[in-house]
């Protein structure tokens, strides 16, 4: 499976305000087949791409672990923490669960395998 690229873009909310509305107006055309987050500022992108939360972004990608519990073990972190940054991961949209051979297993599969930040001017 080929994995697609996600774009983090962080903007000041009167740029995103103004991308709008022309988007809205019809003005902006986007052919972008990316994923695009947008962060109103450093801080933002801070909480939701938290140091925790790359690392097992990058365990799911790279070690491809059967299960969160697999991961969990794989990270060295306990099995609670790593289960609500997995769900945060499948809300952003980053990852997937699906179900496992294994009984009531879950297993993470990335979707996107290529990060980029773009910091607007």
């Amino acid at each position: 499976m080929k994995l697609k690229k996600a774009i983090i873009v962080i903007e000041k909310s009167e740029v995103t305000k103004k991308r709008w509305r022309h988007a809205l107006e019809g003005k902006l055309n986007s052919r972008s087949q990316d994923q695009v987050i947008i962060c109103s500022n450093v801080k933002v992108a801070e909480r939701l791409f938290s140091a925790p939360r790359l690392t097992i972004l990058q365990t799911i990608i790279h070690d491809k672990p059967n299960s969160i519990k697999e991961l969990s073990k794989i990270v060295g972190k306990n099995f609670k923490n790593v289960y609500q940054d997995v769900m945060f991961l499948v809300d952003l949209g980053l990852i997937e669960l699906v179900k496992d051979t294994l009984p009531k297993s879950l297993k993470p599969l990335p979707i996107y395998g290529d990060l980029e930040l773009k910091l607007a001017a």
